[in-house]
């Protein structure tokens, strides 16, 4: 007897009972058999069903996001082999222990929905049904691209150091593991897109194998990257020339003691007043190796008297770390240090050029780098290169710097890089350059400064350029200074490119400072600004071209030198603050091209001193608001939205597009050019101060000047001093020419464009200030325009061989227009006349008449003659339309509909007074045309009867209806 909830099964066989308690949850079924064993005793077996097994791992309807191949787990009966399947298939199997199992997919999973089942057999047993579904989701970021290794280069061979720096490219932020030999050896970060490490236990002489791997913090690790072989041979140092151990300084170099070689072991400390760590006296080339300690606490670290070579990878600490009198050069491994305790420097080199490369730490009471003799520091991402007084000096000789790390002149008189007798200095888009007063300083000569990360002087300048130079400022870099972001001396001109940020940060700073004069020019992703003056120049001329954003608290721009100044304005420029020019200087504000147009405004009032306004070949500018310049230069478009006052002239060179906007004027002194085009865009005004010099040959049939186009209804012409009194004109349409003269014997002249010109009737009145004003009547079209149509009665009645007026009218909506009349759908028996002076055309298989008149001209008096002779009533629907055929001005109306009865022809067998004498019928239709004509509207005189001799045809009876003014 078993009972399932205690797991208690009961066997008796009458004389003998036996209870036996089992696990029901491993327990493989609840069918028991008792068979004998063979030997008095008895056999207890089950024939029932296995119990799947149950999966806790990974929970159901969870997101992995760690892992690929999560570890699935679960419960099942102590010993059986569990068969997991994973999205329907067999992955593998495994046993379980102690009541569980688990199992790891032997290939990662994709990102994406899965499902896992399993089974559990006992050995040589029956397997149990499926376990419930167990559904889970792969989410894992998708690992990064692998870190790439350039240093050592693949293949080479390194002789100079047992710990080479391995260095790539990899992914900002990311840690890389460096692995040497397959043995992971260290990690490092990513900054600026690169890495590097320095093995801290120095590589045997043979060849080695480097490869990486990079992560994000908490993601997924890359693929290794290539994998970089090199080969370390280093020599062996002679006998005699290693140090190896702490020895006591000085250590006198003897000829026979280069190489040198301080071991990562040895340390030289020398502590006596004067006491050098290593001397080396002239005559002998020295080379040392350190990778040790090298100390002194009274004299030189390092003093040798020859040119010389010294590969730092330890440590060199003293009053003046370094001192080269002859030259040489100087390497400052990554992880290397170089400090001085003295009013001296880190590295003292003079005699002859010299050169440092530096990765790990110069720093100094005094100057981090002093060179006396010229040369070049290389300072490399990881380097650091400090002095209270001097990051880097040069003096006497030319230098040049490059700097992908940090220099600094950290003390209140600081300066990071001070070159005293010209040079060039290249920041790079890693490096940082700063001092307490000056990042950069170079005098002595022309100065070169490309700087494509940061420069900043704390209290005074960013950079100084004492005797002229050029300073190029990259996109995304800065240079900043208390006083002036960039300082050009007033020793000579300077020129300065801006793509990045340039500014003065302190109370009355300026931005740029050309203190002799210079040219600027501002990217369209540069920005200048300064407390006071965004650029100052004086001195000598200036030119500025701006395409980004310039401003000042006070002035944008201020050119206070008497020279010829330049402002060069590039579309989308953006100035905040006033730019002015010293009003007795030769100034030009230049407007250029660019891909987009250009708008600004303010000239002669956010934009003073400036006698000439120039638009370049190609440039589209608006000008808002009041504007006054003395000259105007146009060789491009220039939109006039506000005012434009050209108070001298407008130069004759020009041969650009003037485009008055509606509302706005444009007041000349004077325009003797022939080349421009002045254009009205409606309700514009040109003011003509002295009518004699505007144009060439004034009053004469050879006048050549601007040309006015589209002058039309609302604009307006201002001749300045012309009086209006007893004005005459005269216009020649074929030439666009209008010529006038008036009571005192003046005389002016114009050229319109035919083409566009509103009209060509002229009206002239005082302008209330001895002046004359000239107007159009009529406006010219800015849109097609249909004539009006209209039908005084659209049914009419045509007597047997008689006429009808139609009473139609088409008028032209301008007086330039000309205009046509259609009539379709009539009958062959019926004919169409019009007055004369009209053109009526008709094709003889055609049924549409079509009637022109010239240009201004309505056409009425339309008459329908019909030759009808049946016995029927025939209607004949016409469909009559008026057009605009003005050329590119084409419009017609809506068509109408005109029904005209023709009566049967008369016969003998008619009643003898059953219809009017002939002469009643055509004097009736007659009259009908007339009032069709507009009897009624136009008064006394407005149709006269022009001819009565004839009513059969001989003379045209339309004509009697037509009206004469």
């Amino acid at each position: 007897s078993y009972n399932s909830s205690t797991g208690v099964l009961q066997v008796s066989n009458g004389s003998q009972t036996a209870d036996l308690a089992f696990q029901t949850s491993t327990l493989g079924g609840t069918s028991f058999q008792a068979t004998s064993d063979g030997a008095s005793g008895t056999f207890i077996t089950t024939s029932g069903t296995v119990s799947p097994p149950t999966i806790t791992a990974p929970a159901n309807g969870s997101t992995i996001t760690t892992s690929a191949d999560p570890t699935i787990s679960g419960s099942g009966i102590n010993g059986d082999t569990v068969s997991v399947s994973i999205d329907g298939t067999v992955a593998g199997t495994t046993t379980v222990a102690s009541g569980t199992w688990s199992y790891t997919p032997t290939t990662p999973l994709s990102n994406a929905s899965h499902s896992v089942s399993a089974t559990q057999a006992a050995t040589g047993g029956p397997s149990s049904a499926p376990s419930s579904v167990d559904t889970f989701t792969i989410n894992v970021p998708t690992p990064p691209a692998a870190p790439t290794i350039t240093a050592p280069v693949n293949g080479s061979t390194v002789t100079t150091s047992a710990d080479p720096t391995i260095s790539g490219s990899g992914i900002n932020g990311d840690t890389v593991s460096v692995s040497i030999d397959g043995t992971v050896a260290g990690t490092t970060t990513v900054a600026s897109g690169t890495w590097s490490y320095t093995p801290t236990t120095p590589l045997s002489n043979a060849s080695h194998s480097v490869s990486a791997t990079q992560a994000a913090a908490g993601g997924p690790s890359s693929a290794p990257s290539s994998v970089d072989t090199f080969t370390i041979n280093v020599p062996t140092p002679p006998a005699g020339s290693t140090i190896s151990s702490s020895t006591a300084g000085p250590i006198i170099l003897s000829a026979s003691s280069t190489p040198l070689y301080v071991t990562s072991t040895g340390a030289v400390t020398s502590t006596g007043s004067g006491a050098n760590g290593i001397n080396g006296a002239t005559g002998t080339s020295w080379t040392i190796s350190n990778a040790g300690k090298v100390t002194s606490s009274g004299g030189d670290g390092v003093s040798l008297a020859s040119a010389s070579l010294i590969n730092n990878t330890g440590t060199l600490s003293a009053v003046e770390a370094v001192v080269l009198r002859a030259g040489g050069t100087v390497t400052n491994a990554s992880n290397a240090s170089i400090s001085s305790s003295g009013n001296t420097a880190g590295i003292y080199i003079a005699g002859a050029i010299g050169t440092v490369t530096n990765a790990g730490t110069i720093s100094a009471v005094y100057h981090g780098i002093f060179m006396a003799a010229g040369g070049s520091v290389s300072n490399a991402i990881s380097g650091s290169i400090s002095g209270q007084h001097n990051g880097i000096i040069f003096r006497n000789q030319a230098g040049t710097v490059t700097n992908s790390g940090n220099v600094s002149g950290t003390g209140p008189g600081g300066t990071g890089v001070y070159l005293q007798s010209n040079g060039a200095v290249t920041n790079t888009s890693t490096g940082t350059i700063s001092g307490h007063q000056f990042g950069a300083f170079i005098e002595g000569g022309f100065g070169n400064v490309a700087n494509y990360g940061s420069m900043s002087g704390a209290s005074y300048d960013g950079i100084v350029l004492g005797l002229g130079g050029m300073v190029t400022n990259a996109a995304g870099a800065s240079i900043t200074g208390g006083n002036n972001g960039v300082y050009v001396k007033y020793r000579a001109a300077g020129t300065v490119t801006n793509s990045g940020h340039i500014t003065g940060s302190a109370a009355g700073s300026t931005g740029i400072d050309f203190a002799d004069g210079g040219i600027l020019t501002n990217n369209s992703s540069g920005t200048i600004s300064g407390k006071s003056y965004g650029v100052f120049l004086s001195g000598a001329a200036g030119t500025v071209v701006n395409a980004g954003t310039i401003s000042g608290g006070g002035y944008a721009i201020n050119f206070t030198g008497s020279a010829t100044n330049r402002l060069i304005v590039d579309p989308g420029a953006v100035f905040a603050g006033t730019v002015t020019a010293n009003s007795s200087g030769t100034n030009t504000m230049e407007l250029a091209s660019g891909s987009a147009a250009g708008s600004t405004g303010g000239v002669g009032t956010a934009f003073k001193g400036f006698r000439t306004l120039a638009v370049d070949s190609g440039a589209v500018w608006t000008l808002a608001g009041a504007n006054a310049v003395q000259t105007l230069l146009d060789n491009g478009t220039l939109n006039i939205a506000g005012s434009l006052t050209a108070s001298s002239a407008v130069d004759p060179a020009s041969t650009g597009l003037f485009q008055i906007q509606s509302g706005a004027s444009l007041e000349v002194a004077a325009d003797t050019g022939t080349k421009t085009q002045i254009s009205f865009l409606g309700s514009s005004k040109l003011i003509a101060d002295n009518v004699s010099s505007f144009g060439t040959n004034v009053g004469t049939a050879s006048y050549a000047g601007p040309l006015l186009e589209n002058f039309v209804n609302g604009d307006t012409i201002d001749l300045k001093h012309f009086s209006s009194s007893a004005v005459t004109l005269s216009y020649n349409p074929t030439t666009g020419l209008l010529q006038l003269s008036n009571g005192s014997s003046q005389h002016a002249s114009l050229a319109f464009q035919a083409s566009t010109l509103g009209s060509s009737s002229f009206q002239t009145a005082s302008d209330g200030a001895g002046g004359t004003l000239i107007t159009t009547a009529a406006d010219n079209d800015t849109s097609p325009e249909p004539p009006v149509l209209t039908i005084s009665n659209t049914s009419l009645s045509v007597t047997a061989g008689g006429s009808v007026g139609l009473g139609i009218s088409a008028i032209p909506s301008d007086s330039d227009d000309a205009v046509s009349v259609t009539i379709s759908g009539v009958p062959t028996y019926e004919t169409i006349s019009a007055p004369s002076g009209d053109t009526v055309t008709h094709q003889s298989s055609s049924t549409t008449w079509t009637i022109t008149s010239a240009a201004g001209v309505s056409i009425t008096g339309i008459a329908l003659t019909s030759s009808y002779t049946g016995s029927g009533h025939p209607v004949a629907a016409l469909t009559v339309a008026a057009s605009n055929t003005t050329s590119g001005e084409s419009a017609s109306s809506a068509s109408q509909t005109l029904n005209v009865t023709d009566p049967p022809s008369a016969t003998s067998s008619a009643l003898p007074n059953s219809a009017p004498h002939p002469l009643v019928t055509h004097l009736a239709a007659l009259l009908d045309q007339f009032v069709a004509a507009g009897f009624a509207t136009e008064g006394s005189g407005a149709g006269q009867i022009a001819s009565f001799s004839s009513v059969h045809g001989q003379q045209e009876l339309a004509l009697l209806a037509h009206p004469h003014h």
